[in-house]
């Protein structure tokens, strides 16, 4: 289980991943060294992180970046690109991510460990409604702006009748701004 100081520790790791990072090749060694303040574990986990990402392929190097830009956007729906994330798409290992695809385009290995709990659970509104074969169904009720149809497609995913009333009340208030015409 994952508690609030993991999370503290991963995002004072990244912190300094990414400062680090952005130095020069000449500074870097000396700012790591002064981020990390004697903390062996840190400096270990960010040079563990830096050695990782310069080994990564990256598929963006021959790419302009008017063509860059033109890939990065193809990679997850409207909905995803706004609020998503690659690693909250690679850590709920939901059937119908879009970031998998692109990792293993990439050359990364993922490893998941089998579910023991409900299959939608972590999954994005688009993941359930693909899962559940209702992409068309919700579609339809949000082109019509049917509050009722798009609540009762939602509870189709399992949601329950709040995250519904929620999810279609939001997605209604403004249907361009995901997407919709």
């Amino acid at each position: 289980m994952v508690t609030d100081s993991d999370t503290q520790r991963w995002q004072r790791i990244f912190a300094v991943f990414e400062e680090v990072s952005d130095a020069s090749t000449e500074t870097r060694d000396e700012l790591l060294a002064r981020l990390c303040a004697g903390d062996e574990d840190l400096h270990r986990e960010v040079v563990a992180l830096m050695t990782a990402n310069a080994a990564a392929p990256r598929f963006e190097k021959g790419l302009d970046e008017a063509h860059r830009a033109v890939a990065i956007a193809c990679i997850g729906d409207k909905q995803v690109r706004a609020m998503g994330s690659l690693g909250g798409s690679l850590a709920t290992t939901a059937p119908a991510a879009d970031s998998p695809p692109a990792a293993l385009a990439l050359g990364a290995t993922l490893v998941t460990t089998e579910r023991e709990h409900d299959q939608a659970a972590g999954m994005t509104v688009n993941e359930r409604l693909s899962h559940f074969g209702l992409l068309d169904a919700f579609d339809s009720a949000v082109s019509s702006r049917n509050l009722t149809a798009v609540i009762a497609v939602l509870r189709q995913t399992k949601f329950t009748d709040m995250q519904a009333h929620e999810t279609a009340t939001t997605i209604l208030s403004n249907p361009a701004y995901y997407g919709f015409r």
